[in-house]
C-alpha cells in the first residue's frame, strides 16, 4: 500500500487554486460570450491593444485599422440584419492596395474592400463601409431596379448604419461622400431625399427592402424588368406621401395595390380613436385592405400610441385570417434631421410597426 504525503504547502497552493478557478470560469465564459455573440468587441479591444505597437512598422498599423474597420463594419452589419435577415450576407475582406481608385468586388461570399494609407482612421472606415454596402446590399435584386434607386439606397443605408454604429463618421460621410454623390445629378438627389424621408419615418428597411427583396423575385433573371421598374418608383413615392403627409391628412392613400406590391399601412394616430371605437376601426380598416387585394400589411405607431398598436396587433391575432408572418420591430422615427456644420441635428422619438402578412382562410 503506497501512502501519499501532502505537505502544508502543497494543500495551501491547491487551496489558492481551487479559490481561482471560478474567477478563471467566468473569464472563459466571458470570452467565448464575446467570441460567439459579440465579435466586434473583441476586435476592437485587439485594435486598442495594437495601437500601441504601432511604431514598430506598417504592418502592424495596417492590422489596427483592419481589426477597427472590421470592428465597426460588422456591428453595422448586425444592426442591419436585426431589420431584416441576409440584408447584407457578406463577410469582409480587406486588401490593402497603393492607388485609391481601385474598387471593391465580391469574391468567395466576401466584400473585398480595397484600403490605402493615404486617409486617416474615420475617413478609412466610413468609405469601407459605403463599399462594403455597394457591393453587398442588394446584390440578387439590383438588375431588378432603376440605378438612381439603387444608388440612393445604398447611401441611404450607409448613412443609417453611420448613425447607429459610427456617429463620428456621419459628418465626414454627408461632407466627402454623400454630397459629392448628389452633385449636378437633380434625380439621384431628388431619390435621396425621398428614401432618407422613408428611414426617417421608419419605412425604408422594413417596408421599402423588405417588399422589394421579396417581389423582385417575380421577375428575377426575366430580360424584361421594365414594368417591375416603374412599378416600385411608383410604390417609393406612395410610401413617400406617407412618410410626409402632415397630422390630420386624411386624403393620403394608405393602400397600393398594383400587379406587384399590393401592401397597405394602418396608422394608430389619434387616442380619441381608439377610445370611441376600440380595436373595432382598425379590424374594419384589416377587411377593407383584405378586400383590395393587399397581402402585406404594416402597422404603424409611436410613442403614446405604442400600447395602442400592441394591443390592435393582438386583436387582429384573433381574427380568422392566417398570418404567414408576423414581426413587431422597435424603431426610432427622426424629425427634421439635418447636416448642420459639422454635426447631424434631428429630435428622434421612439415608435413601433408591426409587419403581417395575411390571407382569408378558404
Amino acid at each position: 500500500m503506497v501512502i501519499a504525503l501532502v505537505s502544508f504547502e502543497d494543500f495551501k497552493n491547491y487551496k489558492d487554486w481551487i479559490s481561482g478557478l471560478p474567477l478563471i470560469i467566468g473569464i472563459s465564459v466571458l470570452f467565448l460570450y464575446l467570441v460567439i455573440f459579440k465579435p466586434e468587441v473583441l476586435m476592437r479591444f485587439r485594435a486598442c491593444f495594437l495601437s500601441m505597437f504601432t511604431w514598430i512598422g506598417t504592418s502592424v498599423k495596417r492590422k489596427q485599422i483592419e481589426s477597427y474597420v472590421n470592428a465597426n463594419i460588422l456591428k453595422a452589419s448586425k444592426e442591419a440584419t436585426k431589420e431584416i435577415a441576409d440584408i447584407l450576407p457578406y463577410d469582409l475582406k480587406i486588401q490593402w492596395v497603393t492607388k485609391t481608385d481601385r474598387e471593391a468586388f465580391l469574391q468567395d461570399n466576401n466584400v473585398v474592400v480595397c484600403v490605402d494609407n493615404k486617409r486617416n482612421k474615420m475617413h478609412t472606415i466610413v468609405h469601407a463601409l459605403s463599399d462594403f454596402v455597394e457591393n453587398g446590399l442588394l446584390t440578387k435584386e439590383r438588375h431588378c431596379i432603376d440605378n438612381n434607386i439603387f444608388k440612393s439606397s445604398c447611401l441611404i443605408m450607409t448613412r443609417k448604419l453611420l448613425m447607429s454604429t459610427y456617429e463620428e463618421g456621419v459628418s465626414y460621410f454627408f461632407q466627402g461622400v454623400l454630397s459629392k454623390e448628389m452633385e449636378d445629378d437633380e434625380e439621384l438627389k431628388d431619390s435621396i431625399n425621398k428614401l432618407s424621408n422613408l428611414d426617417d419615418n421608419g419605412m425604408f428597411v422594413q417596408i421599402m427592402l423588405r417588399e422589394l427583396k421579396e417581389k423582385s423575385n417575380q421577375v428575377f433573371g426575366k430580360i424584361d424588368n421594365s414594368g417591375f421598374i416603374i412599378e416600385t418608383k411608383e410604390f417609393i413615392d406612395f410610401l413617400y406621401q406617407i412618410a410626409v403627409r402632415k397630422n390630420g391628412d386624411n386624403s393620403t392613400q394608405l393602400a397600393f395595390n398594383g400587379n406587384y406590391y399590393k401592401v397597405g399601412i394602418m396608422l394608430v394616430a389619434k387616442w380619441d380613436t381608439y377610445e370611441n371605437f376600440g380595436e373595432s376601426v382598425y379590424i374594419e380598416r384589416l377587411k377593407m385592405h383584405l378586400a383590395k387585394g393587399t397581402s402585406s400589411i404594416y402597422l404603424f405607431g409611436r410613442d403614446q400610441k405604442i400600447r395602442i398598436v400592441r394591443m390592435v396587433s393582438r386583436e387582429l391575432d384573433k381574427m380568422e385570417y392566417v398570418k404567414h408572418f408576423k414581426k413587431t420591430y422597435k424603431i426610432k422615427f427622426k424629425k427634421e434631421l439635418s447636416y448642420v456644420g459639422k454635426r447631424v441635428s434631428g429630435e428622434t422619438y421612439d415608435g413601433i410597426s408591426v409587419h403581417m402578412k395575411i390571407e382569408k382562410k378558404a
